[in-house]
């Protein structure tokens, strides 16, 4: 049975968990001026402010495959590989991440100020 020490030493122990994992996503580098870096075969074919949102299509190895950027972050919206999984991947929205899309050899990813993660700062 747990008495009134463990209690305590549980609810601190939750605290700060919850506020380390808090503080590690809040600091994680955002860049306030970005450029979303396509490349395709190791080539870089575009680089895009992310400031401006839209769509965008290129043609990749395998087939077309479009990228949108809206509110400082970017996807892939769509691409025409059998399984899809870099759609899968999400919205990316800040640089210590990366799109890729094997089948098209293509990277899409956040070039910003700074290179860093939470945990180095």
């Amino acid at each position: 049975m747990l008495n009134r020490r463990d209690i305590i030493l549980i609810i601190t122990l939750i605290v700060l968990a919850t506020g380390s994992i808090a503080v590690t996503f809040l600091t994680l580098d955002r860049p306030e001026q970005g450029t979303v870096v396509v490349r395709i075969a190791g080539e870089t074919v575009a680089e895009l402010p992310l400031e401006e949102d839209g769509t965008f299509e290129f043609e990749g190895l395998y087939g077309p495959f479009t990228i949108e950027i809206r509110d400082r972050q970017v996807r892939l919206l769509e691409e025409s590989t059998p399984y899809r999984y870099a759609v899968l991947q999400g919205w990316l929205d800040n640089t210590s991440s990366s799109i890729v899309s094997l089948p098209n050899e293509a990277v899409v990813e956040i070039r910003g100020e700074q290179q860093l993660d939470g945990v180095t700062r």
